[in-house]
Formats: C-alpha cells, structure tokens, sequence
C-alpha cells in the first residue's frame, strides 16, 4: 500500500463581515479572504488590507478607540467586494488553465494560439486588459482618500442639515412666543 497525499485547497464564500461583534478586532490578508494561488494575489490583497487598515487607523479622526467600529466599517466597505472579486477570479482561472485533458482544452489552446497577447474580452482572466488593469492598477491609498473624502463630505452635509434644522427649530420657538425677526 502506498499512501498519497493530496493537496487540497479550500475556499469560501464572501464573508459579510471580517469584524467581530464587539468591534475591537477584524480580520486581515488570508484569513478574511483565502485565495487559489492561481492568480499569486493572495499576499498583494493582504498588502492592499494591511495599506487601507493602517491608513485609517493613521488618521486622527480615527485613532480612537470610539471611532474603532465606524474605522472598521470603513476598512470592510473598501476592502470586501474587492478581495471577493480577485478570489472568484483566481478560482475561475485555475479551472481555465487546468482543465482535464480532451475536447474542451484542445478548443481552449487553439483558440489562445490564435489569439496571443492581452486585450478586452479575453476568454483567459490572465490576459483580459480591463481585469489586469483593475487588479494592477489599484492604487489603495487613492482608494482611501476618495473614500475620507466623501465620507468627510457626507459629514459636512449632515452638519449643515443639522445647522439649518436647529435655526428653522429656533425661528418656530421664536414666533411662537411672539419675537419677530
């Protein structure tokens, strides 16, 4: 009896939250989002967690441990659907290029023989223009600082309506006891 042992690799769904109940710890790289080596971004999404996390958490509306669930909520908006995307298409690449001999891969490398390079719509992930540009050209600084700046934008809006709510509150209580502007 010879015994073998086969690698397997396990994946799962996009999880809703990597952020435990009592907001004081979440989850980073792997273990919020393992990944099929067969597009190698496992480490690079642990990277891009590791940069918009700490860039957060960098900025002083941020560094307390009062603002930690809405800097954890923050972290998951900017981070989940991405590492979702590359993980479903790390799976999908690895049945692409690893597909069991027969007709189906005959058809597949005659059609990438005659159709080389990178351009839109590749049939092969790896050599799709628009997916390659998404995955490499993500700058997650940028990212983060379009995100605190509409998020910071949103605030200031609220302000304003909170401001111009309590003036409309004082006119009425005005009137009401007879003042007239």
């Amino acid at each position: 009896n010879t015994l073998v042992n086969h690698l397997q690799l396990f994946t799962h769904d996009e999880l809703p939250t990597w952020t435990h109940s009592s907001h004081r710890i979440t989850l980073i790289g792997d273990a919020a989002h393992a990944m099929t080596p067969y597009l190698a971004q496992g480490a690079a999404m642990g990277i891009e967690d590791a940069a918009i996390l700490g860039g957060i958490l960098s900025r002083l509306e941020y560094a307390s441990p009062t603002t930690l669930p809405q800097a954890l909520q923050l972290y998951e908006m900017l981070r989940i659907k991405r590492t979702s995307k590359v993980a479903a298409a790390s799976i999908g690449s690895r049945w692409f290029t690893q597909m069991e001999d027969g007709e189906k891969q005959r058809e597949r490398d005659e059609w990438l023989l005659a159709h080389p390079g990178i351009w839109n719509g590749h049939i092969n992930i790896r050599s799709r223009k628009e997916f390659l540009d998404d995955l490499f050209g993500y700058d997650a600084f940028k990212e983060l600082d379009d995100a605190l700046a509409k998020e910071s934008n949103g605030r200031k809006a609220s302000l304003d309506v909170k401001v111009a709510a309590k003036g409309v509150e004082l006119r009425a209580c005005v009137r009401r006891e007879g003042f007239h502007f």
